[in-house]
């Protein structure tokens, strides 16, 4: 769940901005000038419902994430991120079953453009990344808490086409994450469980218009595609059915100096029905998953 809801998530804020100096801050494809020391913060708390054959279960979360980044050139931008999950509770039937937190896998990335708006009418960039595994993950069970590592390594490449406008500006995404095998242990139990690989795809596009030349709002909606999961717990096989995840957010944001962003975000989605099944027992239909975020995020730039 860790991996799968944070892939996801993403969508808001995988963006990139027009090079140079008619780049803003607020940009959906954000690319400032060479030389540029950039950093944003961001605050999350999400809520995410799922019934299962009847049965109610929830997950609530709060995460604070720290991105910082550098331009090397008007083109190539190198950034590097974590997050630290301040608490993840999972409850069913609203008896707790479980908790994490603690540090994630730092993730490094590139924003390369490889089109410019200047030149050929629209900016296109690609993003590749590498979340690096850095510790044993452990689910939390009973009264102990698991952390916030994943398991195991994630690779991504994330495509963005867009164009921006005196008053407005527009981005298509396609985003692309291939999730490496993961081992975990409960730390109550200390059952090993071992999950092979599998694949995220995010199509979606975002829209973003200025009130003026301090404040905009904007709006997105994206479609993912999660692979198929098999997982053992000490030798005992599930296998979770490929998913379709539907999502929409808005952001309203201003800029108090042409170098700092504050935005406050809503975001929601949601899990079309899927079966999980465990080897030699009768499946389990997911018939309700659905989520919701608030995200207050600030960038800044030197």
């Amino acid at each position: 769940m860790k991996r799968s809801l944070a892939v996801v998530g993403l969508t808001l804020i995988s963006t990139s901005v027009l090079a140079g100096s008619t780049a803003g801050i607020y940009d959906l494809q954000y690319l400032p000038a060479a030389g540029t020391v950039y950093g944003e913060s961001s605050y999350a708390v999400n809520d995410t419902s799922i019934r299962t054959d009847g049965v109610d279960s929830k997950i609530n979360s709060n995460t604070f994430t720290q991105t910082i980044g550098y331009s090397v050139t008007e083109r190539i931008l190198l950034t590097a991120s974590a997050n630290y999950l301040l608490d993840e509770s999972t409850s069913v039937e609203r008896n707790k079953t479980g908790s994490d937190d603690g540090l994630s896998d730092p993730t490094i990335g590139a924003r390369i453009r490889l089109m410019d708006q200047a030149d050929s009418g629209l900016n296109f960039d690609i993003l590749p990344s590498w979340t690096i595994e850095t510790g044993d993950a452990e689910e939390g069970s009973g009264d102990k808490d698991g952390n916030n590592y994943s398991g195991g390594h994630t690779y991504g490449v994330n495509l963005n086409l867009g164009k921006k406008e005196k008053s407005h500006q527009w981005m298509v995404f396609l985003n692309s994450a291939m999730l490496g095998e993961t081992e975990s242990e409960d730390v109550t139990t200390k059952d090993k469980t071992k999950t092979d690989s599998t694949y995220n795809l995010t199509l979606g596009a975002q829209y973003l218009c200025n009130f003026n030349e301090t404040t905009y709002l904007s709006g997105f909606f994206s479609a993912a595609r999660l692979g198929e999961l098999e997982s053992k717990v000490e030798g005992d096989k599930t296998t979770t059915d490929a998913r379709t995840s539907l999502n929409i957010g808005a952001e309203y944001g201003f800029t108090p100096t042409p170098n700092v962003l504050i935005a406050f975000a809503l975001t929601a989605g949601k899990m079309v029905e899927y079966d999980v099944e465990p080897e030699g027992a009768d499946k389990n239909t997911v018939e309700k998953e659905r989520s919701a975020s608030g995200i207050l995020r600030a960038r800044y730039q030197f």
